[in-house]
């Protein structure tokens, strides 16, 4: 029997440890090269308008939007939630004036159709880099999928809330006898 648990144990190792090489290996590897591809058709298609002469070439929108999605390719394997997390409490004060001028380049160009295809393709490229960073994290993946369980769960169902509530009522009349010991 002991050594039916045991080999029991050592798969369900195994099995884990095959699951955590695919999450932290291979597919790391795949859902950034996905992601970069992404990039690359949106890099392209802006190029695409550049090449059809609706924004030039040496326009700093174009120039802007060059330098971003090449830096999101080049970096998209080191983009994760701690690294955006840092960046986002200690850069944020100093970057702020640099992602407003960022910002309002895309105001000078003069079409309006290509003055909204560039925000709607910056907006899409901030998502994509947005989906890679929560796909290369296992544990926000799985985070994120009950949060909305555990939100329905809690806050519409007010029976089960109320039940929420006996239970912690119960546990702490439990723990102060214990405690106590006057139960």
């Amino acid at each position: 029997m002991i050594a039916n648990s045991t080999l029991h144990a050592v798969s369900i190792l195994i099995g884990l440890l095959v699951i955590l090489y695919f999450l932290y290996g291979p597919y790391q590897a795949l859902v950034t090269d996905l992601i970069r591809q992404r990039l690359f058709e949106i890099r392209d298609s802006i190029f695409d308008v550049a090449a059809d002469k609706k924004l030039a070439f040496d326009h700093e929108a174009y120039v802007k939007s060059r330098e971003w999605l090449n830096f999101a390719i080049q970096y998209a394997h080191t983009l994760t939630w701690p690294r955006l997390l840092f960046m986002w409490l200690f850069i944020r004060n100093r970057r702020q004036n640099e992602a407003i001028a960022f910002l309002k380049v895309f105001e000078k160009v003069q079409d309006p159709e290509v003055q909204k295809f560039l925000k709607r393709k910056l907006a899409n490229s901030f998502i994509v880099v947005a989906a890679l960073i929560w796909l290369r994290a296992p544990l926000l993946i799985v985070i994120t999928s009950l949060v909305p369980f555990l939100l329905i769960t809690l806050f519409i169902s007010d029976s089960i809330r109320r039940a929420m509530v006996r239970i912690w009522e119960w546990f702490k009349q439990e723990m102060l006898c214990e405690v106590s010991a006057r139960c």
